[in-house]
């Protein structure tokens, strides 16, 4: 129970509204915030589609700052750093498949089995459709989860993708 002096909140909301209108209200406030929550991995997945890698960079740059403020014990800047390393990868990621685009329609593949590769990686991996698993991180409470997949795995995609391109860099070269 919260008092400030003699003022009792909680007591005086209590007395002025009827049992049925504080269970009506609580009941819509709290039902509003489910629907509005259960719409957001549809509205990150429609951003993602329209925007995206602004979006994708935001999202990590906002669950890494996010969970570093929200953190119980001590201030540790691991959050952070994940979160860089994320947005890092990303931006990385960004320009090797735009390079590897830019590869394939200049038909400048040393060969086919390679372009084939790309294409697969590229096609398979390039996705920027992360917000399920975003959402379940969220639900189970494990953010730090979510960013410890997020770091590693951009930045290993866009060094496999890297290395799968780079005979075709050498050949052009």
């Amino acid at each position: 129970k919260s008092s400030l002096g003699k003022l009792d909140l909680e007591g005086s909301f209590a007395e002025l509204f009827p049992t049925e209108v504080r269970g009506g209200g609580q009941g819509f406030c709290y039902n509003l915030g489910r629907i509005v929550s259960a719409a957001f991995p549809a509205a990150v997945g429609y951003l993602s589609a329209e925007l995206g890698l602004a979006v994708s960079i935001a999202i990590f740059a906002g669950v890494a700052w996010g969970t570093y403020v929200t953190q119980v014990s001590g201030t540790s800047w691991l959050p952070l750093l994940l979160g860089a390393a994320a947005v890092i990868g990303n931006g990385c990621s960004f320009w090797v498949v735009t390079r590897t685009r830019t590869l394939r329609d200049r038909r400048a593949w040393a060969n086919p089995a390679q372009a084939a590769r790309a294409d697969f990686i590229v096609k398979h991996m390039a996705s920027r459709d992360f917000s399920l698993v975003l959402l379940f991180f969220a639900l189970v409470g494990k953010l730090e989860w979510f960013l410890w997949l997020a770091a590693i795995g951009s930045n290993l995609f866009w060094v496999v993708l890297a290395w799968v391109t780079r005979p075709s860099l050498l050949v052009r070269a």
